[in-house]
C-alpha cells in the first residue's frame, strides 16, 4: 500500500517487490488503510476460503477500491 494521493506502486519493478509478488503479496491499488482492515474482518468473518480472500481483495466490492 502506498500513502500517495494520485497513482500506484509498480511491485514489479525492484527486487524488494518483486520478492513480495513471489511470496503472494497482492496489490491494495488505491484503497485506504482503514478500508482494507474492513474488508479483510468482513471478509474473513465471512469464513471464505484464503484464496476467495484474495480474489475479493483485487476487485471493488463497494467502491472502496479503483481498479485499472
Amino acid at each position: 500500500m502506498t500513502q500517495c494521493v494520485n497513482g500506484g506502486v509498480n511491485c514489479s519493478l525492484y527486487e524488494t517487490g518483486k520478492a513480495l509478488l513471489d511470496a503472494g503479496v497482492i496489490s491494495g491499488y488505491d484503497i485506504t488503510s482503514e478500508a482494507a482492515i474492513t474488508k479483510l474482518m468482513f471478509l474473513f468473518g465471512m469464513q471464505y476460503s484464503p484464496s476467495m480472500v484474495k480474489k475479493y481483495m483485487a476487485s471493488d466490492i463497494c467502491g472502496e477500491v479503483t481498479i485499472p
